[in-house]
């Protein structure tokens, strides 16, 4: 007779039951309670689960934060403006509280205001209701945002997705876009949040792109050191559609961004890339998985991750192949800079591959500066904390220079260039 076996839930496990339990009646009740109940069954991932194990999140979440009150009808975000002539949508503490002037072409439902039509539109596309992650932002769910880009709509004014954190607080914000045949965005998505803040964030966006769709998407976390961020990208591509995704790390003390891909039309096209500038004891982690399930696929996966003092670094990549995706085009490159003597780098790139007509291929390099090449540059007067961020500029611009959007490139370069600052 085998004896019962009890989870022990830790602190942060506990808190979590508790204030899901303490929560107001709140729209779509069924779904964040079976949401709760997929979390609370496994809880907080840990190092024994293979896509977690170098970021075991059950040991470095000590506890849960309160969660976020409702802002105040007079509490707006600080103006942080990437490019010009953008529609900024405006989230304070995971809730909606600005949305502007769309350009023509494009709607916006909020959770309050049809919550059914916003339900309906979750998971669309990319199933990820077995990722826990998610479904601990589905289950906390405060507000959620449904953006909808009308067929053939060129939308030449970028949307911005602007999250900020005010307080030792844990907010969980959900966007979807749906992106009609034939149309075209950019998007960009900022977390920011109050210094000294101690703030938990969970956030998810979701895309959904139509026939012959383009998106450009550009995510930049630059929180408050002491900040958690648990952020998921989930993208569903179909035919002779392009998507591409950037994302722009410098903050938080831990983050992790999930990026689900999959590509389910024929002749799409996927670009996934990112750059990571980390110090102090910051641990970054960048995990991807992307499916291709259609023909002639193409995709690029590109990470650079510049890595100081004490701070840790991860990336994981992996490619599927589904036996019908015949004629793919799959590569992908992880390469990490090293500045610290205690810095250190895990990157596991992985392929799946269950067709026999493709081209793949995975790559990883982690390494110091080159000292030939530094020298060179101090031999001709350059100072050698200049000389090494001039290096530092080429090696993340690599990715960089994929962003078509010249402000927003210009933006991007401009913060890689203010963390070099901040380091001389």
């Amino acid at each position: 007779m085998n004896a019962p076996v009890t989870n022990l839930k830790t602190a942060a496990e506990a808190e979590l039951a508790r204030l899901f339990a303490s929560q107001e009646p709140a729209h779509l009740a069924a779904l964040r309670e079976e949401a709760f109940r997929r979390f609370d069954a496994v809880g907080l991932p840990h190092r024994r689960i293979e896509a977690w194990h170098y970021t075991d999140l059950r040991a470095m979440m000590r506890h849960a934060a309160p969660l976020a009150p409702a802002p105040s009808v007079d509490q707006t975000p600080c103006p942080w403006s990437l490019v010009n002539d953008e529609a900024e949508f405006h989230f304070v503490d995971g809730r909606l509280v600005g949305a502007p002037p769309l350009p023509k072409g494009v709607r916006f439902t909020s959770l309050g205001d049809i919550p059914e039509k916003v339900a309906a539109s979750l998971n669309k596309g990319v199933d990820l209701s077995g990722d826990v992650v998610t479904s601990l932002n589905t289950a906390f769910l405060t507000d959620a945002l449904l953006i909808e880009i009308a067929p053939g709509a060129e939308v030449t004014r970028p949307l911005t997705l602007a999250f900020e954190t005010t307080g030792a607080t844990a907010s969980f914000g959900r966007v979807i876009v749906l992106v009609g045949d034939g149309a075209s965005v950019s998007l960009i998505e900022t977390h920011r949040g109050a210094a000294g803040a101690a703030a938990q964030e969970n956030t998810v966006v979701e895309f959904s792109l139509g026939k012959g769709a383009s998106v450009e998407h550009v995510r930049v976390n630059a929180a408050d050191k002491n900040t958690q961020i648990l952020s998921t990208v989930a993208a569903s591509v179909a035919e002779r559609a392009s998507y591409s995704t950037l994302s722009f790390t410098t903050g938080a003390a831990l983050s992790r961004h999930q990026i689900f891909t999959r590509v389910h039309g024929n002749d799409a096209r996927l670009g996934v890339r990112g750059v990571t500038l980390i110090r102090g004891t910051q641990h970054a982690d960048t995990t991807l998985v992307t499916e291709h399930d259609a023909l002639n696929g193409e995709g690029r996966k590109l990470f650079k991750t510049i890595v100081d003092d004490e701070a840790r670094g991860v990336f994981q990549g992996k490619i599927i192949v589904k036996p019908h995706a015949q004629k793919t085009d799959g590569k992908m490159a992880s390469n990490t800079l090293l500045l610290g003597e205690h810095a250190s780098m895990h990157a596991k790139p992985e392929l799946e591959i269950f067709a026999d007509d493709v081209v793949c291929g995975h790559g990883a390099t982690v390494g110091a500066l080159d000292d030939e090449l530094l020298f060179y540059l101090m031999s001709r007067g350059i100072g050698r904390r200049e000389a090494e961020g001039l290096m530092i500029m080429a090696f993340a611009g690599d990715a960089l220079e994929h962003v078509k959007h010249e402000d927003l490139r210009e933006a991007l370069v401009g913060l890689t260039a203010a963390w070099l600052k901040e380091r001389a």
